[in-house]
């Protein structure tokens, strides 16, 4: 399972939750594109177990998963 937290600067937040083991890089980009290239805002990445998972921008996860696709 994973989430991702976007902050809003007038403060209003929205959570978008998956139950992949890990987000499909299609996914990501669309989330991204429809949520937060647009805005200015902080979007966060985190995948579950938290314990196992540290906490990561969506840029950077996206990036991630370019790499490995």
């Amino acid at each position: 399972m994973w989430k991702i937290f976007i902050e809003y600067d007038d403060k209003s937040k929205l959570t978008i939750t998956g139950k992949h083991k890990d987000i499909p890089v299609e996914l990501a980009n669309k989330c991204y594109r429809e949520y937060v290239k647009s805005s200015v805002c902080n979007a966060t990445y985190q995948q579950y177990p938290k314990k196992d998972h540290k906490p990561m921008s969506l840029a950077t996860k996206i990036m991630e998963l370019q790499k490995g696709a």
